[in-house]
């Protein structure tokens, strides 16, 4: 494992391998390079596939803080008709992800004006005031700007992509963790199938692309009915689907 080691370029050698180079001068060469380098990823151009990003009116805010009792118990998912989300879960035994999604227009004053952000929640987070007052500066959120994006391509010679280098749904399906498992779980399997000699690489990472490819259009889609029903109650219950926020297989 080598951390912190940006790809430079991606270069086939003459046994139809790939050659890795590194920004730091190593290189490493493999039967198969799995690009999982999130949405600004440096295999996908590398290895010629294109995609477009579409950008959501909407920033998430994100910060990890002390674990309080309300998330301890559950996971709260709060929304709001004025496009806001609100998001509270436990990441470990005594820490919690905090998250808001807030509009675009309103994303500048959500970390510049201390207790405006929460006084903002307080508006429709009805059953978490200790994750609120736990919140003392807005300025420990990171924000994130939210987008869709689907690669043109899901593999190109040996290179293979998952996750979010491949794929960007709006978090409101929350399915992106979910997504990034089973495509690796997917892949691990049709790879298997490749060393085991029971398939060719093409054979099995065309399997991969065949079997995903369905799955992502349609979570992708799902989560641009969401946020197009964002703003009424009744056309968000309308598209809200509980099926889509189970395992997708």
């Amino acid at each position: 494992m080598w951390f912190s080691a940006a790809v430079s370029s991606l270069e086939p050698t003459r046994d139809g391998r790939t050659r890795v180079a590194l920004a730091d001068g190593r290189s490493a060469t493999a039967d198969v390079v799995i690009g999982a380098d999130g949405t600004g990823s440096l295999v996908r151009p590398l290895s010629g596939i294109q995609v477009s990003r579409h950008l959501y009116e909407q920033v998430m805010f994100l910060a990890t803080l002390p674990l309080v009792a309300s998330v301890a118990e559950c996971n709260r998912l709060y929304l709001s008709s004025q496009r806001w989300t609100a998001y509270f879960y436990p990441i470990t035994g005594d820490q919690m992800r905090v998250a808001s999604i807030v509009p675009v227009a309103e994303s500048v004053s959500f970390r510049d004006e201390p207790g405006w952000a929460v006084e903002r929640l307080r508006r429709f987070v009805s059953e978490s005031d200790d994750v609120l007052d736990a919140i003392r500066d807005p300025a420990v959120f990171q924000p994130v700007p939210l987008g869709r994006l689907h690669a043109s391509a899901y593999h190109r010679g040996n290179v293979v992509l998952v996750s979010n280098a491949l794929l960007e749904v709006h978090p409101m399906t929350g399915q992106g963790m979910s997504l990034a498992f089973e495509e690796a779980s997917d892949l691990g399997r049709r790879l298997s199938s490749f060393f085991r000699g029971e398939a060719s690489l093409d054979e099995a990472l065309a399997r991969y692309a065949e079997h995903r490819r369905p799955i992502n259009t349609s979570i992708l889609e799902y989560g641009d009915r969401l946020y197009r029903s964002f703003p009424s109650r009744e056309r968000y219950l309308e598209s809200f689907d509980r099926r889509a926020h189970g395992e997708l297989y």
